[in-house]
């Protein structure tokens, strides 16, 4: 098994309460090294927004026991649990994680999402963001390949919730995901 590296910038940034985690998602193991980073260093619990289609077989019920937030494209019924769950994490002093532009599975491409932007105007709590940089060896085949070298995670300021309580139609809240995720990957 290979050494792997890693190398962490600002982790003193990470807020003592609750706050939301807006980080880029462009390898598999994005996920896993974030959770582990954040309760192992900061000891508080974090709940990521997950694809539904993860949560079956044995890896599901670890994703229900670490307690990730289950959330699918185009399933209302399915979110709404899942915001109504991010805000109860919230309140009990822990971290909420979104990735707003992630690969999506079914529509086979990298796609924008505006939920930050949701949980930004329903919750009053900072926001941080974290770009996560993953060196390949090779071409990843499959989430479970272990084919990475080294990881650098930078972290930035935490930022001042200035959507909380305001409503932002579709259009602008996808503009404003835009910005936050252009901030993400400037880290």
């Amino acid at each position: 098994m290979r050494n792997v590296s890693f190398q962490i910038k600002g982790i003193e940034n990470l807020p003592k309460g609750p706050f939301i985690l807006v980080a880029n998602h462009d390898h598999p193991w994005d996920p896993p090294i974030l959770v582990l980073l954040i309760s192992t260093r900061i000891r508080k619990k974090v709940h990521f927004f997950t694809g539904n289609f993860l949560f079956k077989g044995i890896m599901g019920h670890y994703l229900r026991w670490i307690e990730q937030i289950t959330v699918q494209s185009g399933m209302s019924h399915i979110n709404e649990l899942a915001f109504k769950n991010s805000k109860k994490y919230l309140k009990k002093g822990e971290v909420v994680g979104i990735f707003p532009y992630p690969f999506d599975v079914i529509k086979k491409r990298k796609v924008l999402y505006s939920g930050v932007i949701r949980l930004l105007e329903e919750n009053n709590v900072p926001y941080v963001l974290v770009r996560v940089k993953v060196k390949e060896k090779w071409k990843w085949k499959s989430y479970y390949d272990k084919n990475f070298e080294n990881v650098k995670i930078y972290i930035g300021e935490p930022q001042e919730n200035d959507l909380y309580h305001k409503k932002v139609n579709k259009e602008e809240a996808l503009k404003y995901t835009q910005k936050i995720i252009n901030k993400v990957y400037s880290l």
